[in-house]
């Protein structure tokens, strides 16, 4: 399955499923991939509130080649843990609002991942390098449980992604996320005067 077959399936039917291995994608296919991910980009857009950041597509790719190369080592467990490092360091630092949101076009699937890999070990080195990108990615994992320290900087300094992120969390209810400091407020607007018949388990004080 190349890169431009896997995000058919993605976009077209949701679905986080790879065939074939991992390891490096042709030029011819990184290009396919870039070119599918750019029209995505451009139909995913519309539905952001404001305006989205701009397409970054090294991030764009980067969270891809993560993404399939996560599924791979999920289901084949022949890889020690220097291998699986290597095949998941593709991601970027999520340094930017352009990073973020290019990358979460594909990445926004890791919760799906986590549920793929329910059967391994919460000790697995692929579960355990999951959860370290959940937390250094909050925009695309809501619903995962995050670590104690993650950061909001990116996210809640850019209009689009603020909103976005907030709509998430309350499509997720996912509470810890939304009692965050620098996103508490925004949610407790956003709820409006009716918390109790929007999200009964909401508790504005903390």
């Amino acid at each position: 399955m190349t890169l431009a077959d896997f995000l058919q399936s993605l976009f077209a039917e949701g679905k986080v499923v790879a065939t074939g291995k991992t390891g490096a994608f042709t030029p011819d296919d990184l290009l396919s991939a870039e070119q599918a991910l750019r029209q995505f980009y451009e139909e995913d857009a519309l539905e952001m509130p404001a305006i989205a950041p701009d397409f970054h597509a090294a991030a764009a790719l980067g969270a891809t080649q993560y993404l399939y190369n996560a599924v791979q080592l999920i289901i084949n467990r022949d890889l020690d843990a220097e291998a699986v490092e290597n095949h998941l360091a593709c991601l970027p630092e999520p340094a930017s609002p352009e990073i973020i949101y290019s990358a979460d076009l594909t990445l926004r699937y890791l919760p799906e991942l986590f549920t793929l890999a329910k059967g391994l070990s919460p000790r697995d080195i692929v579960v355990v390098k999951l959860r370290e990108t959940a937390t250094r990615w909050p925009f695309s994992s809501v619903g995962v449980e995050p670590g104690d320290e993650y950061t909001l900087e990116n996210i809640v300094g850019h209009p689009s992604l603020k909103y976005a992120y907030a709509d998430r969390i309350l499509a997720k209810k996912d509470k810890k996320r939304a009692q965050h400091p620098q996103i508490k407020d925004l949610v407790s607007e956003m709820l409006g005067a009716y918390p109790a018949e929007l999200w009964p388990e909401w508790e504005s004080g903390g």
